[in-house]
């Protein structure tokens, strides 16, 4: 129990003709998460999880069963109005059966779980995070929802009648009716710190959300009030939310300057790797009315100067833009000239290379003999805070104003034992070798 469990799954080893599993996205890991907490339910005392998406029902029942035993379970996900509504597909058991009767989208599947808590339940609960967050009155319509929610954490936090406690950082969405891809799931154990950072957090979430029996749906999505918290500190633990004030900035210095120490190596994987630099608008980062914007330097620019002097340098993503060697059909950056400006600085370093895989959803930084485990990819989006945005009118979507935070919600977690670098770098040489992964550069 006071290891640090280390899994990884793998779109290969399940079926082709099995897309879209009762279990979900990644059914390793419901299983290994079924089991360790079956093992231990006769010592834990509560489970608190954050989920982006919250509609697997085998994770659903696991918890039923668990709050039956006396488990204080509190779940916390987003709106029923953020899932998507569209394109329902077979659900299918592991024998290959088909789970319902009739073809179910996210939000079906949600629903499932979501009015089923109207019920009383004094051990589980389920709490809804409405926060949304946009910057610019350029965006188009969302297609999951009116405009994003920022709640995009993947967390548990296992408290131990002993007084122990250890937490688990997914990348997967653990969603059903999202397609299996190559993901981590870390469990670990606690130190003091830690514990004050985790029970911290889950709580201050929430306080910042509404009860499912209580909320709305018709409520306002779009201008959400947040409650400003003082977060707990950890070397090794950080937590981005719109309710710590420059989280997600402070997670990108704490990346930074492990960066700046690296004397050997630094291998990034994730869906989407482009935070090079990029411009904050100064009027929703201190209030002022302006149109100044500000230039900032992301960490992959400084990944880059390390490339220069010598260091290996590697990249696994989704995504890429710009001239390549083959003609693979890759899932195209949001930002192409922030992209293109990356990759072009990323050519010049002697040996560097990038790959794509597209079913890559891990998300870590291996640097030298460390290892940073997120929950969050690396884009500008992940790193910017911005306290004060008010937009009166969009120029593609009609009668919506939005004012608010724009902060995302996410967990990094930095692993300092030189075995579980090991076990990632690993995982990041047999990514490379599979047979959808293409090198551009």
């Amino acid at each position: 129990m006071k290891q640090t469990h280390i899994l990884f799954d793998d779109p290969g080893h399940y079926p082709m003709h099995h897309p879209y599993p009762f279990k979900g996205s990644s059914p390793k890991f419901i299983n290994a998460l079924k089991d360790f907490l079956y093992t231990y339910a006769k010592k834990i005392k509560s489970l608190q999880i954050a989920l982006y998406l919250f509609n697997n029902l085998e994770l659903h029942h696991l918890f039923q069963e668990l709050a039956q035993q006396g488990i204080e379970i509190n779940v916390v996900s987003i709106p029923l109005e953020g899932y998507d509504n569209t394109s329902p597909q077979k659900i299918l058991k592991e024998d290959g059966s088909e789970a319902f009767k009739d073809k179910k989208t996210k939000c079906d599947l949600a629903n499932l779980i979501y009015k089923s808590f109207h019920k009383e339940s004094n051990c589980y609960r389920l709490f809804l995070f409405p926060h949304t967050y946009i910057r610019s009155h350029r965006i188009k319509s969302f297609s999951r929802g009116k405009i994003p929610y920022s709640l995009h954490i993947k967390s548990l936090l296992i408290e131990f009648h002993s007084g122990e406690y250890m937490s688990g950082i997914f990348s997967s969405n653990l969603a059903v009716r999202d397609a299996i891809k190559h993901d981590t799931f870390i469990l670990y154990p606690l130190n003091k710190n830690e514990v004050i950072a985790h029970v911290d957090f889950f709580r201050h979430l929430i306080e910042n959300s509404i009860p499912v029996s209580e909320y709305e749906e018709t409520s306002n999505v779009v201008n959400t009030a947040i409650t400003i918290k003082k977060q707990g500190e950890s070397s090794s633990v950080h937590f981005i939310a719109p309710f710590y004030w420059d989280s997600p900035e402070k997670a990108q210095q704490i990346i930074l300057e492990l960066i700046e120490k690296a004397q050997h190596r630094i291998w990034i994987v994730a869906q989407h790797i482009s935070a090079y630099t990029y411009n904050i608008p100064l009027n929703y980062k201190v209030k002022t009315e302006t149109n100044s914007k500000h230039s900032k330097k992301g960490f992959l620019y400084q990944v880059v100067q390390k490339g220069k002097i010598g260091l290996d340098i590697q990249c696994i993503s989704q995504t890429y833009s710009g001239n390549q060697p083959t003609n693979g059909n890759f899932r195209q950056a949001t930002n192409k000239h922030s992209f293109s400006q990356f990759t072009k600085a990323y050519r010049d370093i002697a040996n560097a290379s990038y790959f794509v895989n597209p079913k890559v959803h891990s998300k870590y930084i291996i640097v030298d003999d460390k290892v940073i485990v997120t929950t969050f990819n690396y884009t500008p989006t992940q790193f910017m805070y911005l306290p004060y945005v008010k937009i009166q009118a969009f120029d593609h979507i009609e009668n919506l104003q939005y004012e608010g935070i724009f902060s995302e919600v996410g967990q990094m977690k930095i692993l300092e034992k030189k075995s579980d670098c090991e076990c990632f770098a690993r995982n990041f040489e047999f990514l490379k070798t599979r047979e959808e992964t293409t090198q551009v550069i």
